[in-house]
């Protein structure tokens, strides 16, 4: 198994009955807030969450209530990094015991997409059809090089 498959195996297990994970969508303004069991039932959606103490207090209120009420011993809060904006989410977070994950939505979307190949095992084909695009060889233009390319016979910009 490819290096970064064994990585993505070692975080799904990190996952598992015990585990409230937290959704992240990070803005300038206010963040939004999902707090799901492992296996993906909602619990409670927080629509705005300001970045001041008093949002990220009641923040961190909900999630030790959801955590109590489902017994989880162990949060994880995952987010996109984007801008600078996320540092002050992250950083409650993880002077509140929460573990701070961090997710690229391109990667959630590839990862969709694979799905529909193989419900099964959906990062299966992930580290051979994403390799291009993790060394940043290819910008999804054609440009010179691109000839050069393993996939260039069957790309769409080829």
């Amino acid at each position: 198994m490819p290096k970064a498959q064994n990585k993505q195996v070692l975080r799904r297990k990190q996952i598992n009955g015990q585990t409230l994970v937290i959704g992240a969508d990070v803005s300038k303004e206010f963040n939004s807030l999902v707090l799901m069991e492992h296996q993906g039932q909602i619990l409670k959606m927080l629509s705005k969450v300001y970045n001041d103490y008093t949002s990220y207090r009641s923040m961190i209120e909900h999630v030790r209530a959801a955590q109590k009420s489902k017994g989880s011993k162990k949060v994880i809060m995952g987010l996109e990094p984007t801008g600078h904006y996320w540092r002050k989410l992250a950083h409650k977070a993880h002077s509140e015991g929460i573990k701070v994950v961090f997710v690229k939505t391109t990667a959630v979307k590839i990862t969709e997409s694979f799905a529909e190949i193989d419900p099964a095992d959906p990062v299966k084909y992930d580290f051979a059809l994403t390799r291009i695009g993790i060394l940043e060889n290819c910008t999804g233009h054609h440009r010179s090089g691109c000839q050069f390319c393993e996939l260039f016979a069957i790309c769409f910009h080829g």
